[in-house]
């Protein structure tokens, strides 16, 4: 699995001082907690909130994706196993395990084509 390389840990927000913007954060208070700044320009107070949560929900997510990996490929192998019955669902297994590769590493900073 790759490694995330930036702030470790479960993530949350709350709302910033000035209106308009939410603060994402670790969790875990005893280490440098401040991880950004979500909001300003035009847009909603609800918009802002969802843009923070999602940020916010990242890492798990990141986690998340990257064990889904092996049940992916799993599921391939299983299928190319029992036949070519399911040459339809291989191929979609195939093109979702890409998507979920590329997702990663645009969240990792890899750049493959």
């Amino acid at each position: 699995m790759k490694e995330f390389k930036g702030t470790k840990g479960k993530w949350k927000f709350r709302p910033a001082i000035s209106k308009g913007c939410f603060y994402v954060e670790t969790v875990d208070s005893r280490r440098d907690s401040f991880i950004g700044e979500v909001g300003g320009g035009l847009q909603s107070n609800m918009a802002i909130k969802a843009n923070a949560q999602l940020v916010a929900a990242a890492p798990e997510m990141l986690d998340q994706l990257q064990k889904s990996i092996g049940f992916i490929k799993d599921a391939i192998k299983w299928y190319e196993m029992i036949g070519s019955v399911h040459k339809e669902f291989i191929k979609e297994d195939k093109e979702f395990l890409h998507e979920v590769e590329q997702t990663i590493n645009k969240a990792l900073g890899i750049n493959k084509k």
